[in-house]
């Protein structure tokens, strides 16, 4: 038995290595991210950042990003539209694909897998999967002009709409099942359902054989907004953002645009995180951009932030922070989530579009280039004044552990502070604690089981600490 647990550690702490230096951040935003939360939810990434790299596109637009295993994928506006794979680290080109019969601007992110690489583009003429590491192109499914309609990968099948919602097999890009459906927009994914919001409608399709779950009015035409998660489909429709029950369509709370202006966006005008909901507005009755933070379990207002100028892309939520861009003025912000503090600005290229939060570096599209960004320093930077901590968290005991193991936390002041578990795969199988802490040291035990008290195999799992300024880790090993 000491022999066999002895190899297991082995492996165990050679997986726990391999996930952080693989796995950290393999979100490749919009299309990685099936719910289309737009949360990079492992992220270590705090203000003050400082400029990383700049990575050039030989005066082209970027249209698109997406980044994967120290690798990041950008869709080129130019005729033909193409996708370029650079090293994530020293910034070398490694392959372009120049999309047949492609023309303008992209808007569309490539969708990235372990293998693969999805991309089309506008008046093309289908969806091209090429592999990850070459640029080869592995098969191709006649669908037509992809222009602001992002495949979905959800496992062994991809999920995109054309003139139909098409379900397709990843392996070979052959049609599963499809359904009459036309509109420049982005399903969102969970375990059940494929989500589709346009042509004024909101529908739950039955992701396995594609019927029907349920289907609601909504405003939306194109370029709509829809998220989900544990608990609801977002959306927006007419004046408002919804929360829908996903079971049945019904609202479950609703908050009010104050100015009435729906946020419609090409690329979902919504991030959702564990606890908070954050939209932007492209332009108010004033003619100014706005950006909104609610909670997002009961809708409840937080804070805005209204630009001077109009146009404001989709946010991107990463370790207590926001961060998005004025059109306008082609600058890129970042506020604190929970406050709305201001904590971030940079103006130093004409950036555009969303911002992508991968392998802990800020990822920015821009004119003729990608820029990126990192905490200054090392570590974690928090939003405090220099030198002041906001919490300590100290390793679990007993590590390894077979039934049970304890942690303790020292908050320097009262805060918010969400504790949860993570898998090797960067799943989050257990929520710890979601509430406010007064100053002083805390005390939590996990017992081996998920948020359903289901036990959970041997393996490394991952406890991760959220304040509202900062956040910290710590692995923890179950043997069975």
């Amino acid at each position: 038995m000491t022999k066999r647990r002895g190899a297991f550690l082995v492996v165990v702490v050679y997986l726990f290595c391999s996930f952080f230096k693989l796995n950290a951040q393999n979100w490749p935003m919009v299309n990685g991210d099936r719910g289309r939360s737009s949360w990079a939810e492992l992220a270590e990434l705090s203000p003050p950042l400082e400029n990383a790299q700049h990575f050039s596109l030989d005066n082209g637009i970027a249209s698109g990003l997406s980044c994967y295993e120290n690798m990041f994928f950008v869709s080129v506006e130019a005729d033909p539209n193409r996708v370029l794979a650079f090293d994530a680290d020293n910034g070398v080109e490694l392959w372009r694909f120049e999309i047949p019969e492609t023309h303008g601007s992209v808007n569309v992110v490539p969708a990235v897998n372990a293998s693969l690489v999805l991309c089309g583009g506008q008046g093309g003429l289908g969806l091209y999967a090429l592999d990850r590491l070459t640029g080869a192109e592995k098969w191709f499914q006649s669908i037509g002009d992809l222009y602001s309609k992002n495949p979905i990968i959800d496992g062994e099948r991809v999920y995109v709409v054309s003139d139909m919602l098409y379900c397709l097999d990843i392996s070979d890009g052959e049609t599963i099942w499809s359904f009459p459906f036309s509109a420049n927009v982005t399903p969102a994914v969970d375990d059940e359902n494929v989500y589709v919001c346009g042509n004024r409608q909101l529908i739950a399709f039955n992701k396995v054989n594609g019927e029907i779950a349920w289907q609601i009015e909504n405003s939306q035409r194109s370029y709509s907004s829809v998220a989900v998660d544990e608990n609801f489909v977002y959306t927006a429709h007419k004046d408002s953002i919804l929360a829908v029950a996903k079971e049945t369509g019904s609202v479950h709370w609703s908050f009010h645009i104050p100015d009435g202006i729906l946020p419609d966006l090409s690329a979902n005008a919504m991030a959702i995180s564990d606890s908070s909901l954050c939209f932007s507005i492209w332009e108010n009755s004033d003619k100014r951009g706005q950006l909104y933070a609610l909670d997002k379990m009961t809708g409840y207002y937080r804070w805005h932030h209204t630009f001077d100028t109009t146009g404001v892309y989709s946010p991107t939520i990463a370790n207590g922070n926001v961060y998005a861009i004025n059109w306008q003025t082609n600058s890129i912000w970042g506020f604190h989530l929970q406050t709305g503090q201001h904590i971030f600005f940079d103006a130093s290229a004409k950036y555009l579009h969303q911002p992508i939060v991968a392998q802990n570096t800020l990822f920015v599209e821009a004119f003729g280039a990608v820029v990126s960004f990192k905490s200054a320093g090392t570590g974690i930077q928090a939003i405090l004044p220099e030198g002041e901590k906001s919490f300590e968290l100290f390793p679990n005991h007993p590590n390894p552990f077979n039934q049970s193991t304890r942690f303790k936390i020292h908050l320097f002041r009262s805060d918010h502070v969400h504790i949860s578990v993570y898998n090797l795969s960067g799943a989050r199988i257990k929520t710890i604690a979601d509430c406010n802490f007064t100053a002083g040291s805390h005390a939590f035990i996990w017992d081996g089981t998920d948020d359903r008290h289901h036990t959970v195999p041997s393996g490394v799992y991952i406890a991760r600490l959220c304040t509202g300024s900062s956040a910290k880790s710590i692995k923890m090993i179950l043997i069975r």
